[in-house]
C-alpha cells in the first residue's frame, strides 16, 4: 500500500506518512468479533486444560487406591503367614 515511508539518516531510521489518503483504504476489522473469537478460543482451551487436570487427578486417585490395596493385601498375607 506504500502508506509509510522509511528514511534512513545519520541518527537512525525515521518513519513518515507518505500518502495519508491511503490510510482510509485500509480495511477495518470488527474488533468485537475478533475479541469474541479469541475469548471463545481461550475458554475452549481452558475447558480442555480442566478436563486434562480432572483426568490426571482421577488417574492419580486410582493409582493411590490400587497401591493401598496392594499394600493391604501384602500385610494380610504376612499376618496369615505368622498365624
Amino acid at each position: 500500500m506504500e502508506i509509510i515511508e522509511a528514511v534512513e539518516g545519520p541518527y537512525g531510521v525515521r518513519l513518515s506518512v507518505k500518502k495519508h489518503l491511503k490510510i482510509e483504504d485500509i480495511p477495518k476489522e470488527d474488533k468485537e468479533s475478533a475479541l469474541s473469537d479469541e475469548l471463545s478460543k481461550f475458554k475452549e482451551t481452558q475447558k480442555t486444560f480442566a478436563k486434562k487436570i480432572e483426568s490426571f487427578t482421577a488417574k492419580q486417585k486410582e493409582k493411590k487406591k490400587s497401591l493401598f490395596d496392594e499394600v493391604e493385601k501384602k500385610l494380610k498375607q504376612e499376618l496369615d503367614k505368622k498365624s
